[in-house]
């Protein structure tokens, strides 16, 4: 969905250029991608250089096979990226309602991205009567009513509590599975336990600490465990019928040759 090639990204200083990336190339595709790294090591310059916010100073960035460049880059930023920061950016002066509608007119629809964020109470309340925390879950739910192909996340649950920081995790875990969803924590718990695909900024670039692999569940072990003994018992079934008939042979054979040893005795 989302490809960086050779990507390299510094800022100019009164001491010369800070490289903060380089030679970074990696494919995002669809799932949960939970990216770690101390501070100062570049995360939130890749959520940018991965939601379009910036360029890189060399490399290409593209998506769905589409270079990006300044001419194209605003059309593709609003047709797939939405962003959720540490701070939130609602418009204060405004009810939750105002803010969720300015990117979606059903109010049906509206009403069960509330409730699903457990903030159904908070629908007519003004922005600046909200704790941080339920600011914080109004920019997802706008987020996910935006409904883009990618969700960008820095730093998220930052001004959450851990049932509330549970509630958006689960959500974004069910998103991923048709969603590009990218985030950066210092979090490493939570990343740890909901990314699909676990990376860490170090030396300038990216490092895979951990890649999904699907794991075959146990109900599918017992059936294939139930096939192999219906397959052993009916391998077992075509061979009784030879067994018979070899048990009979056998069985002429020592007659045939008990007759033939009775009769050499007589003969003698």
């Amino acid at each position: 969905m989302i490809r960086l090639s050779n990507v390299s990204k510094g800022f100019a200083t009164k001491d010369g250029v800070l490289q903060v990336l380089s030679g970074v190339s990696y494919s995002f595709e669809r799932g949960f991608y939970g990216i770690s790294g101390k501070s100062g090591a570049g995360k939130t310059t890749i959520i940018s250089l991965i939601g379009l916010i910036d360029a890189p100073t060399s490399g290409t960035i593209e998506v769905d096979g589409n270079a990006i460049d300044e001419y194209n880059v605003r059309e593709f930023r609003g047709k797939y990226i939405s962003f959720i920061f540490q701070k939130e950016s609602l418009l204060r002066g405004y009810t939750v309602y105002d803010n969720l509608k300015l990117v979606c007119d059903d109010e049906e629809k509206i009403d069960e991205t509330l409730k699903r964020i457990r903030l159904s109470d908070a629908k007519h309340a003004y922005v600046g009567e909200l704790s941080g925390g339920e600011k914080q879950r109004v920019s997802f739910a706008r987020t996910l009513l935006e409904d883009r192909p990618v969700i960008l996340l820095d730093e998220p649950t930052g001004n959450l509590d851990k049932k509330n920081a549970r509630i958006i995790m689960d959500i974004l875990k069910e998103e991923s599975a048709r969603k590009l969803v990218v985030m950066v924590s210092h979090d490493t718990g939570l990343l740890d336990e909901y990314s699909d695909v676990r990376l860490a900024i170090e030396d300038k670039n990216i490092s895979v600490l951990k890649n999904a692999s699907p794991k075959p569940s146990s109900h599918g072990a017992v059936q294939k465990r139930t096939v192999d003994r219906r397959l052993l018992l009916k391998r077992e079934s075509m061979f009784r019928p030879l067994s018979a008939i070899a048990a009979f042979f056998a069985s002429m054979i020592m007659a045939l040759f008990i007759t033939v040893s009775s009769s050499s005795v007589f003969y003698s």
